[in-house]
Order: C-alpha cells, then sequence, then structure tokens
C-alpha cells in the first residue's frame, strides 16, 4: 500500500498484491494513521473476497475496489466505516454478491456504483437518508429488493444498466422518493 498526500487528503493506494498482504497494509495504515483518508483503492490485486471487518480502524470518505478478482463479500465487510463512508465504488466483473444488508448503517453514504458482470441481485439501499446517486451495472440482474428503496429521502438519481434478464419490478418500488429525478 501507498501512501500519498494533496493538501489535508489523503490517498492510500494497495495494488498488485494478495488478500493476506493487502490486509497487512490496511492493518499497519490503521496504526500509523489517525486521521480520515479521503480515498482507499485496492485495484489489480488477487482479492477473491473481502472478510468482515476488513476496514476496521480506519475512517473512509471513498472507497474504490478496481480489478481484483473479487467474487464476493462477507457479511459485515463494512463494519466499523459507517460513519465516514460517503461514496463505495466497485468495479469487479466477477462479483456475484453483495450481502442484502452490508449497507446498512452507512449514515453519511451518498452514491454507490457497482458494476459486474455477474451480480444477480442489488443489495437494499433502504434507510441511507443521504444517498443522493446509485448506479448498478450488470448482465446478470435478476431482482431489485421490493424494500430496497424505502426512506430515501435524498435519492436524486437510480442508473440500472445492461440488466437484460432484469424484467419485472415490484409496483411501488420507487415511490416516496421526493427528490428522484
Amino acid at each position: 500500500c501507498r501512501c500519498s498526500q494533496k493538501g489535508s487528503e489523503i490517498q492510500i493506494w494497495c495494488s498488485h498484491s494478495d488478500l493476506p498482504r493487502v490486509l497487512n497494509g490496511i492493518k499497519s495504515t490503521s496504526k500509523a494513521l489517525n486521521r480520515p483518508i479521503d480515498e482507499l483503492i485496492l485495484e489489480n490485486n488477487f482479492l477473491p473476497s473481502l472478510p468482515g471487518r476488513t476496514f476496521a480502524q480506519l475512517q473512509i470518505s471513498r472507497l474504490m475496489l478496481r480489478p481484483n478478482g473479487l467474487e464476493r463479500l462477507s457479511g459485515g465487510w463494512l463494519n466499523d466505516v459507517e460513519g465516514s463512508l460517503v461514496e463505495i465504488f466497485i468495479v469487479e466483473r466477477g462479483l456475484r454478491s453483495v450481502p442484502v444488508d452490508s449497507l446498512y448503517g452507512l449514515r453519511n453514504l451518498e452514491a454507490i456504483t457497482i458494476q459486474s458482470e455477474n451480480l444477480k441481485r442489488s443489495p437494499e439501499f433502504s434507510g441511507l437518508l443521504k444517498l443522493r446517486y446509485i448506479n448498478i451495472e450488470s448482465e446478470s440482474l435478476v431482482e431489485l429488493s421490493h424494500l430496497g428503496f424505502r426512506d430515501l429521502l435524498g435519492l436524486e438519481s437510480v442508473s440500472i444498466i445492461g440488466s437484460k434478464s432484469l424484467t419485472r419490478l415490484d409496483s411501488g418500488l420507487f415511490m416516496d422518493l421526493p427528490k428522484l429525478r
């Protein structure tokens, strides 16, 4: 993992490694840094999955996961970043699942992008009061949770692209979203 700083913003970029080494790098970073991290990028690693509490003890504003060979995310993979995470950006071709409840409690989350060829179900977004933007791209998407879009008072944009298998939306799925354009 490499750290860089522009002004007061810190960026951490972990690349070309495997899961144990990346997790050790993140753990070392959490011991050395007691300031918020503007951007944590995990890119071109060998990470078939991310365990629970992967980012424990870090204050991350933006999390980017790009071609790491990621197939699944464990329950609780975002535990301990509930108060700091503002944006999640995932581009993982092989990602098959995101735990349905993995976004619960992310009270400051404003934007989420998930791009995958194999994701079949989206996580639930309900109750994320600051969420403004959702972008999901998956050829395999077959279902949006009928409870997944409740209490999203700030949601402005939902983009679901390339989901040829998504053939049905439940009645009222996008109701009571006052800012949705």
